[in-house]
């Protein structure tokens, strides 16, 4: 039987772990610099080794969220959100130093509306902003699958709400949710789902499996939601364990942190949080923190179910 709590705290303590990894090249072309072998500090946000950015802060805004609401509750998320925005809640500088067109866009339009449902329905705009964050919602409702597709669509629209957005979201959260309930992370990837009718045809190559055939050099650079989603599961299915998982995402570049993020969702559920190297854990920022909100998403879920 999986350990759900490794699970659990693999998910949140792999997104931040990427998320830390990556910022140091994140917008930096590929192979334009020395290759990520651990934690770093530097890049364009000057941050130290184990300081994570907005991947990581919206995340835990919306894992607090869902605790302390005991369930969903999307004008809470964005009130948390824009918290994150205006005041740097949940970011571990203090500060906003970092944040999306679209979820920029989306809170705006919530500041003058109180309309948490404020993201744009524009293929144009299907960033990758809410898949980066999405791994609580998953957590939260695991065991139920009707309340997890909801909640998995209902957290991603209320900042990115294109096609390609949701079909990105609700194919991740299937890959993380038959990870956590034992399937192999390998055994996944040669068959991802979508729990639906997708949306639009982009997230047909996904569904194909054509990331499991492509080289490094053809991937895009991340940023672009599809694509975010494809190099994250093409370093899962590269990588022999968590850590060389996370460093081939990282090493990527262009949208790293992201990317990195993503890909520590997923590895990190499956391979759980004791293949995280110690020495990337002892300099992760608020490592305490995140364990404790995955243990109490998992009380959570458990309560839920049980109800």
């Amino acid at each position: 039987m999986k350990n759900l709590t490794s699970a659990y705290r693999g998910a949140l303590l792999g997104l931040a772990c990427g998320d830390a990894l990556g910022a140091p090249v994140e917008f930096r072309r590929r192979d334009s610099f020395e290759p990520l072998t651990g934690m770093s500090s530097g890049g364009c946000w000057n941050l130290e080794a184990g300081q994570w950015t907005d991947d990581t802060s919206l995340a835990l805004c919306l894992a607090r969220s869902l605790v302390e609401k005991q369930g969903f509750c999307a004008k809470d998320q964005m009130q948390r959100y824009w918290r994150w925005y205006s005041e740097g809640y949940m970011s571990c500088t203090g500060d906003c130093f970092d944040i999306g067109n679209a979820t920029h866009r989306a809170l705006a339009r919530f500041n003058l509306s109180d309309d948490p449902w404020a993201g744009d329905t524009n293929p144009s705009m299907s960033g990758n902003g809410a898949l980066m964050r999405l791994a609580p919602a998953v957590l939260a409702a695991h065991g139920q699958q009707t309340l997890i597709w909801r909640w998995v669509i209902d957290s991603t629209r209320t900042t990115h709400a294109s096609p390609d957005c949701i079909d990105a979201a609700l194919v991740f959260a299937n890959i993380l949710d038959r990870v956590i309930s034992g399937e192999s992370l390998r055994s996944v990837l040669m068959n991802p789902e979508h729990p639906g009718l997708p949306k639009s045809t982009a997230i047909q190559r996904i569904l194909n499996g054509e990331y499991l055939h492509l080289k490094r050099e053809h991937l895009g650079d991340g940023f672009y939601v599809i694509e975010a989603l494809e190099n994250a599961l093409w370093a899962c299915w590269q990588g022999e364990d968590l850590e060389s998982t996370l460093l081939l995402a990282a090493n990527l570049g262009g949208d790293a942190d992201t990317v990195a993020a993503i890909a520590g969702q997923l590895a990190g559920a499956a391979y759980g949080e004791e293949q995280l190297p110690k020495a990337w854990l002892k300099k992760l920022a608020w490592r305490k923190d995140i364990t404790d909100l995955a243990d109490a998403l998992l009380a959570l879920s458990q309560q839920l179910e049980a109800a």
